[in-house]
């Protein structure tokens, strides 16, 4: 699961449209993986008007996961998205397993959740490259 080159022209075409409110924490389903180096990315988001030195600063240092090395060329899912839309992530899964954010028990509606469903209302997006399908 994860981030690949088509999924990040379709992300980087819907923030185009809705521009991802930077406020809130942009929700991902698991972990994901990065399956592009920095130079990919900065190509991608250039094609998009979508680049500047604080995005090549970030992938430029990268950091590599080590909990859960989920990282291709040094790129995290925390930094793929603090650099293209300047957001933070708030990442949930049913187990700890790769140290996501928030423990959820993913059998359960959002709303019926033990926070009272206040996760649901916090994210500004959603994420789930290959996590719900396996519930």
């Amino acid at each position: 699961m994860g981030f690949n080159s088509f999924m990040t022209h379709v992300l980087l075409a819907a923030n185009k449209e809705k521009n991802f409110d930077t406020s809130v924490p942009f929700g991902l389903a698991g972990r994901q993986s990065v399956f592009m180096d920095a130079a990919r990315i900065e190509n991608i988001a250039i094609s998009y008007g979508n680049h500047s030195d604080s995005q090549k600063s970030i992938l430029a240092e990268g950091t590599t996961d080590h909990e859960t090395l989920r990282t291709r060329g040094h790129v995290t899912d925390r930094d793929f998205m603090k650099a293209l839309f300047d957001v933070q992530t708030l990442s949930f899964d049913a187990t700890d397993y790769e140290k996501t954010s928030t423990i959820l028990d993913l059998n359960v509606p959002f709303n019926r959740q033990a926070d009272g469903g206040k996760l649901l209302g916090t994210l500004d997006g959603l994420y789930d490259g290959g996590c719900l399908d396996n519930v």
